[in-house]
């Protein structure tokens, strides 16, 4: 794989899943990121298997290929690195980073072993502000059980009822409960309440809409 892309857009890819990598794993692959390149473009990729990220990245692709490589490692580097082009290359197992004056090597691992990203069969959609939806999660998160012993209380119920979209949450003793917006669409999912809040902390101001499928 050989791809050139901005660093501002790197960076701000891999700030966005680096958080969904864990370091305290039993399966060490977890601690690293996928980067492929896709339809012509780069993609970065992060889960600990009860959520994943995928972050698609401009890129000029001169070589198509694959790698996962340390999270923390890739992401404090190219954090660092100035506002410019940045080279990917990946040789064998190593991917190599440069950029201007600036080189690295990281020792990565085959992309084989990085876990399968569940394709996601939509029955239902919801299209709703970005803006809503991240104020709703901070009302509802809030009463949603830390016991993982009632793992059913660690979650936000997403739901459509007579007409409307509501989002609600219980710990056993204190419930919130709110209506978003209308839809004919018919559904229900609980969603972990961590899942919410990462969903939540890479919501920025630029994003105006956010789409939820649900199968």
């Amino acid at each position: 794989m050989k791809v050139i892309v901005t660093q501002e857009n790197l960076n701000r890819a891999l700030s966005a899943v680096s958080r969904i990598a864990s370091s305290k794993t039993s399966l060490p692959i977890l601690s690293n990121i996928l980067i492929k390149t896709e339809n012509n473009r780069l993609c970065v990729i992060a889960t600990n298997l009860e959520i994943a990220s995928v972050y698609y990245v401009g890129a000029k692709i001169a070589n198509e290929g694959s790698l996962t490589i340390p999270a923390r490692l890739v992401s404090e580097f190219v954090g660092q690195l100035p506002k410019d082009n940045v080279d990917l290359k990946v040789d064998g197992t190593k991917l190599l980073i440069s950029s201007g004056n600036y080189r690295s090597t990281i020792n990565g691992v085959v992309a084989d072993e990085f876990p399968e990203i569940p394709t996601i069969k939509p029955t239902s959609k919801i299209v709703l502000s970005a803006t809503l939806l991240k104020q709703v999660i901070s009302q509802t998160v809030i009463t949603a059980s830390h016991d993982d012993t009632r793992p059913v209380l660690t979650g936000v119920l997403c739901y459509s009822l007579d007409g409307y979209m509501y989002m609600a949450a219980t710990d056993g003793y204190r419930l919130s409960e709110r209506r978003l917006i209308k839809t004919k669409e018919d559904f229900s999912a609980l969603i972990p309440a961590s899942t919410l809040q990462e969903i939540a902390r890479v919501i920025t101001d630029n994003i105006e809409e956010v789409t939820m499928l649900f199968d």
